[in-house]
């Protein structure tokens, strides 16, 4: 089982649709085995963008409480 590194980046565009790379993101997190690794710094800045754009930060903890990340 191979191990991925979420960073901030994908994270806020596989949960915004208005990111340029939203469609890309999705793709490819639908391609690989979750969960995806990631450190709380990156989760605390996706969250804080998440919410700068006018969406739920709630969405990505959501995952976090599925185990996805």
């Amino acid at each position: 089982m191979s191990q991925i590194l979420a960073d901030t980046g994908p994270l806020v565009a596989y949960l915004q649709a208005n990111e340029a790379h939203s469609t890309w993101t999705r793709e490819a997190f639908d391609r690989l085995e979750a969960p995806f690794l990631t450190c709380e710094p990156v989760l605390t800045e996706a969250c804080f963008l998440i919410s700068r754009a006018g969406g739920n930060p709630e969405d990505l903890l959501d995952l976090m409480e599925r185990g996805l990340i």
